[in-house]
């Protein structure tokens, strides 16, 4: 069984997918192979039916395009780019499938990532998480694989069609994106750092579900619902949400 502390039954259902997925590339299944086959995690069995294994392949076969040395679930050091924890330890990542050719198979290395929850549609263009774990890949395999000048990052959203798709980004491109996340990212240790509230950012974030909890996203909430703070007197009832637009 796997152990995931902390997660969800949707994420569950995501681990248990993450896990077929990793046999296939590690071993050369199909998807189709675990068809009936129950994975347990935190406790809770969940079944491979039709419609994961059918969620699954195509994303499989994709990968499966490209020649060179996989790395698949491969555990990554991200600490040049997020800094450390504030207990001064490095932090690390999970690599879902990466595919690196030698110098006679190409000079494109691959990154394909697995979103297999449907609720919020994740792009591959400026995928902040594929751009550290690209660029933390190609930390480790650089002396060894000089020639490789571009990285194809993919994510494979199968069942949300907002979602998923391709971003191919130079090697120079990747580390000036990856600069500017640890930039970002030493500046979360700054307690007068200015707030920047935006819709991706603040849609975990506890504080912004209580208005009067954050000013900064309470402000950013109005502006981008077109609502003018002098006119909340004409909201009568503020247990309903402001009519924000379809962003």
């Amino acid at each position: 069984g796997i152990v995931d502390k902390g997660s969800s039954t949707a994420a569950d259902e995501g681990t248990a997918a993450h896990w077929i997925r990793e046999q296939c590339l590690e071993f050369g299944f199909d998807a189709f192979d675990f068809l009936g086959a129950r994975v347990l995690v935190n406790g809770v069995s969940y079944e491979c039916d039709m419609g994961m294994v059918e969620a699954l392949q195509p994303g499989l076969d994709r990968i499966r395009e490209f020649e060179g040395e996989f790395f698949i679930e491969r555990r990554l050091n991200i600490t040049k780019w997020t800094g450390k924890t504030e207990d001064g330890e490095d932090q690390f990542g999970t690599l879902d499938c990466g595919v690196v050719p030698h110098g006679w198979q190409g000079d494109e290395a691959v990154v394909s990532d697995l979103k297999y929850g449907r609720g919020v549609p994740v792009d591959a263009v400026e995928n902040p998480q594929q751009v550290i774990y690209s660029a933390s890949l190609w930390e480790l395999i650089k002396h060894d694989f000089p020639h490789i000048k571009r990285f194809r990052i993919i994510i494979d959203q199968p069942r949300n069609g907002a979602g998923g798709g391709e971003w191919v980004i130079t090697v120079d491109e990747l580390l000036e994106k990856a600069q500017a996340i640890r930039e970002a990212a030493d500046k979360t240790f700054d307690p007068n750092a200015p707030c920047t509230p935006s819709v991706e950012g603040c849609m975990w974030c506890p504080a912004s579900k209580v208005i009067g909890n954050c000013p900064e996203h309470d402000a950013f909430a109005l502006e981008l619902g077109d609502v003018r703070e002098a006119d909340l007197d004409d909201y009568d009832d503020w247990d309903e949400p402001l009519p924000l637009p379809d962003v």
